[in-house]
């Protein structure tokens, strides 16, 4: 019995890390993917009407948004007829941190969209440069 329970205590000791690791690399290739697909709709967004979103929650309207932003932040209507969202379903939580994504709607970045982590991945690559 004794070497039963010594097997499984290092079958677990070895699992467990190897489980965690495995639940990072995931978390961090959904941020990845989460990240190109807002992204894209974004140039999509922008494409369409010639305007970004005033925010991430405009890319899953189901109706169309009043105004948008032009790249030196100033708010303008959006032309009746350009808007063909919904661009995405819905818009989700940063998978790492758990938190919203960050969206810029400021001068020079405006649509700029980037992970509310901080710190590094499992490979060292800081978040912020996602």
């Amino acid at each position: 019995m004794m070497v039963v329970a010594s097997i499984i205590g290092i079958l677990t000791a070895i699992a467990v890390p190897k489980f965690t690791e495995v639940q990072r690399k995931s978390k961090e290739s959904a941020l990845k993917t989460n990240l190109q697909v807002y992204r894209s709709a974004v140039y999509v967004f922008f494409s369409d009407t010639g305007l970004y979103p005033q925010s991430l929650n405009d890319l899953a309207a189901t109706t169309q948004p009043a105004n948008g932003l032009t790249p030196t932040a100033a708010v303008r209507s959006i032309s009746p007829g350009t808007w063909r969202g919904p661009y995405v379903q819905q818009i989700q939580f940063d998978t790492v941190s758990g938190k919203p994504l960050t969206y810029s709607v400021a001068n020079g970045s405006v649509g700029t969209i980037k992970s509310s982590a901080t710190g590094n991945d499992s490979n060292g690559v800081a978040f912020s440069t996602y």
